[in-house]
């Protein structure tokens, strides 16, 4: 079984939400903004919009 460490930031006054995944022992951070597609690497068939979760 793999490490796994996930961590959500998100600001309320911008709609932009910034995953970060551990990734040797670095954050890696992907941002999303409204209209953007959230992919998960644990759930790949499992697609949803930013504006799904954080409506504007």
């Amino acid at each position: 079984m793999r490490n796994l460490s996930l961590q959500f930031i998100s600001n309320p006054k911008q709609p932009t939400l910034t995953i970060c995944q551990l990734v040797n022992g670095v954050y890696q951070q992907q941002p999303y903004r409204l209209g953007d597609s959230i992919r998960s690497y644990l759930f790949p068939e499992l697609e949803l919009k930013l504006d799904d979760i954080m409506p504007a």
